[in-house]
This record gives structure tokens, C-alpha cells and sequence, in this order.
């Protein structure tokens, strides 16, 4: 399952969240953050992998193909966000008088 989120106006950004289905829940297993000035191309990413632990950064011009700088970290994630915890303090469950 995948949720994404994108907007702006010259300076857009997007977010992109996976989920997968296991032991019974949806697990997030990775992110995807994107934040470029449409006027130019000049960009930052980041995007996340929980099932390997490791985060890519992006810096460069998304328009020219043009990356200035790439660095991977090492997550210290101890176990996947569910659903459930991940949007807290929503709440994604309906109850019976409709109120979440």
C-alpha cells in the first residue's frame, strides 16, 4: 500500500509512504521526500528504506539530471512502524457513532 502527499507552487514537495502487509498489520517499510523549486529544477530528496536500515539524501537539479551530491546513512530503526503508530495522533479507526 503506498499514501502519497504532493503540493506547492514554486517551491513543491511531495512525501510517499509504503506499507506492507504482514503479522497481521500494515508495516511501513519506507519514505520518500521530495522538495524542488519548479522554477529551476534545484531539488533535495530523501528516501528511506526501514527493511535494510539505510537513508539516501539527493541534492542537485532534478530538471538537468544534474545530481551535486548523494550520502547514505545508517538508520537506527529497532523495529517498523505500523499503520496505526505511524499517523498517531490520528486515529484511522471508525467507531460505531462515527466519530474517529
Amino acid at each position: 500500500m503506498e499514501i502519497d502527499f504532493y503540493s506547492g507552487s514554486n517551491w513543491r514537495w511531495s512525501y510517499q509512504y509504503k506499507f506492507r502487509y504482514q503479522d497481521g498489520e500494515f508495516k511501513l517499510i519506507g519514505g520518500d521526500h521530495l522538495f524542488y523549486f519548479n522554477v529551476d529544477g534545484q531539488m533535495q530528496s530523501w528516501s528511506c528504506n526501514f527493511l535494510t536500515n539505510k537513508m539516501k539524501y539527493t541534492k542537485g537539479n532534478m530538471f538537468e539530471d544534474n545530481i551535486d551530491e548523494e550520502i547514505w546513512y545508517d538508520l537506527e530503526l529497532k523495529e517498523l512502524k505500523t499503520f496505526k503508530t505511524f499517523f498517531k495522533p490520528m486515529s484511522w479507526e471508525i467507531t460505531k457513532d462515527l466519530t474517529l
